[in-house]
């Protein structure tokens, strides 16, 4: 989401950004919507793990 603000004052800018994130979260959670985190998997094969040099074995 993008907004602006007519404020100049970088901490002013904070304070409003703040409180315009935290007003979205509420309202998204009395309407019971959840929103997706930002997330990454790495999947190892564990064969070509084995023959790699760079890859730290787990004991």
């Amino acid at each position: 989401m993008y907004f602006f603000t007519k404020t100049t004052d970088w901490g002013d800018y904070l304070k409003i950004r703040e409180s315009v994130n935290l007003e979205i979260l509420d309202i998204l959670e009395r309407e019971a919507v959840s929103i997706a985190l930002p997330t990454r998997k790495l999947l190892i094969d564990r064969d070509v793990a084995a023959n790699d040099p760079f890859v730290q074995q787990q004991t």
